[in-house]
């Protein structure tokens, strides 16, 4: 056999053995070629902080928005001069005395909830040194503007100014008083009513029976307080259960003028009636049935007794608004108290 040929016989020779492939996989993904790959749970660290930042900065919005809203003192104010006109045009004069928070107000509220006495709406309003300024324009009322002004009084906040006006106001008052003289349509004057003769807020207290003991002050520095009797539908006679009671309201007159018979005043009667034209019958026969009241039964003189225009309305609900069947009975000093 020739030693150079191999034997088919003969098994080829053994390649290098193949390294086995590792069934588990690598815990670190690929990365890109000389970069230090990026575990997970690092890249999930680096977020926390960011998701924490956005998450506190929608909170402080949220709560900065809810505070502008609903408890800042402007937003306060803005609700607290709203609920005063809700009442003050509805007729509540009660609620609205509350939220002027001073119940020598009641008189002239009463009398001004007549002025106003249908609906509104806000139409410029501004917060300034803790004070809230807001304009309302009126609509179904004798006046067609109204302004309320709102601060704080011994840690309370109240309204503490209310105008209306049959002209345009100016949102914020001016301090002078021929401004402000112009704007109300009443002249400034000092008052001379502890004068020999003019009434004085002690002059009142015939009424304290019927919480109308302390009178309004008018805007000239006079005093002025004002009754409401209610009538039936279609008719001058007195409600049965009327607040106040006609026999208490003739008697305190009867009282009044016993203690009062030469001091300088006078009695306004404004009758109000709901009819879409002026009922100028109804509206006299209530204001002749009050008048011979005051007179026979309180002793009032003729002379101190005067008739005002009537008012009348039949707008909305108000065909059933007791407000719109009864007389204003208006006892004030006399044109003669003011200092000229």
């Amino acid at each position: 056999m020739d030693p150079q040929q191999v034997s088919n016989s003969q098994p080829a020779p053994e390649s290098a053995p193949t390294p086995p492939v590792s069934d588990v996989p690598s815990s670190q993904p690929a990365s890109a070629a000389g970069q230090e790959p990026v575990p997970a749970a690092k890249s999930v660290k680096k977020l926390l902080p960011v998701v924490a930042a956005v998450a506190a900065l929608v909170v402080i919005v949220l709560l900065g928005t809810a505070w502008l809203m609903y408890f800042s003192p402007a937003a306060q104010s803005k609700r607290l001069s709203n609920s005063f006109m809700h009442s003050i045009t509805t007729g509540d004069v009660a609620k609205a005395t509350g939220l002027s928070g001073d119940n020598t107000a009641k008189g002239f509220l009463t009398t001004a909830s007549k002025s106003v006495h249908g609906g509104y709406v806000l139409s410029k309003s501004q917060f300034k040194d803790n004070k809230g300024y807001y304009l309302y324009t009126l609509s179904g009322a004798a006046d067609k503007y109204a302004r309320t002004i709102t601060e704080e009084d011994n840690g309370k906040r109240v309204v503490s100014s209310f105008v209306f006006s049959g002209t345009a106001l100016a949102l914020i008052p001016s301090s002078s008083s021929s401004a402000a003289a112009a704007e109300s349509g009443v002249q400034p004057k000092a008052t001379s009513s502890d004068a020999a003769g003019c009434l004085t807020a002690g002059d009142f207290s015939s009424f304290a029976n019927l919480n109308m003991g302390t009178p309004t002050q008018t805007p000239n520095g006079l005093y002025e307080e004002s009754f409401q009797l209610e009538f039936d539908p279609n008719v001058a006679t007195y409600t049965s259960g009327g607040v106040p009671d006609p026999a208490a309201v003739f008697n305190d007159f009867k009282d009044f003028y016993t203690q009062n018979a030469n001091k300088k005043y006078v009695i306004e009667l404004e009758s109000s009636v709901n009819s879409s034209a002026p009922d100028e019958q109804l509206a006299t026969a209530r204001d002749n049935k009050v008048q011979s009241d005051l007179e026979n039964t309180s002793g009032i003189p003729a002379a101190r007794i005067s008739i005002q225009p009537i008012t009348n309305d039949t707008s909305g609900n108000s065909a059933s608004d007791a407000f719109y069947r009864q007389v204003q009975i208006t006892l004030e000093s006399a044109a003669s108290c003011v200092s000229k």
